[in-house]
This record gives C-alpha cells, sequence and structure tokens, in this order.
C-alpha cells in the first residue's frame, strides 16, 4: 500500500515540476521564492503537499509494525524512514522558503531512492516469507 501511495505522490510531484517549468518561462528573471504563491493556487500542487501526509502517516505504521513484529528495524526499514523524513522536510523547504533548485533535485532524486527502497523492501519480505 505504501508504495502504492509513494508512487502516486510521485506522479503529482511530475504534475508539479510541470507548473515549475511553466513559471521559469513565464516568469523569467523572477524570484524562484514568488513562485510558491501561483503554486498554492493550483489544485495538484495543494493535492501533492496534503497526499504527503499519507505517505508519513503510512510510513510510521509500517515501521511500528515492523517494529512490533521483529523488536527493531533492518538498515532497509531504517533507510526508507530517513527518505521519507528527508523528503518531508525538502517539501516544507521548497514550499516555505522556495522553490530552490538544488532542493528541487534533491526532492526527485530522494523520492526516486525511496520507490527503489519500497520495491527492495517489497521484493525482500516477500523472498522471506514465500
Amino acid at each position: 500500500i505504501l508504495l502504492a501511495l509513494v508512487v502516486t505522490e510521485g506522479v503529482m510531484g511530475s504534475q508539479v515540476r510541470e507548473l515549475t517549468d511553466e513559471l521559469a518561462k513565464s516568469h523569467a528573471g523572477a524570484e524562484r521564492a514568488e513562485w510558491t504563491a501561483e503554486l498554492e493556487g493550483s489544485s495538484t500542487y495543494l493535492a501533492h503537499r496534503s497526499f504527503s501526509w499519507l505517505i508519513v502517516v503510512g510510513t510510521v505504521a509500517l515501521l511500528g509494525m515492523i517494529r512490533r513484529g521483529r523488536g527493531r528495524l533492518g538498515w532497509l526499514e531504517t533507510a526508507i524512514g530517513l527518505l521519507v523524513f528527508s523528503l518531508m522536510v525538502m517539501g516544507l523547504i521548497l514550499a516555505q522558503v522556495g522553490v530552490l533548485q538544488v532542493v528541487q533535485v534533491l526532492h526527485v532524486g530522494a523520492a526516486a531512492l525511496l520507490v527503489a527502497a519500497l520495491f527492495l523492501w517489497l521484493l525482500a519480505t516477500r523472498e522471506a516469507s514465500g
């Protein structure tokens, strides 16, 4: 379920990225920090921002279940938790400070790592239970 939520969030994130590309063209020379106000008028942006909390709740639930079942988290579960936390921090920076290019690239890269980590975790748990 968490992997499906993250992929859905990624699709919305790519649509937000399209919006920022349009803003870059239409607001050439303007500060990127000013883009946030225009992005907040977009339902796609608001959905992406709000949907992220489902991922946080889903991650906390998943990690809690794993910890109750095994008593500890492995390196992959820890990495998933850290990736979700770092994505939320980067998302807050993008929303509150401005659409900084470096943070934008790191946000996309960390999201790709999260998808890979969740898929690896899914494969590993299926292998272990099968």
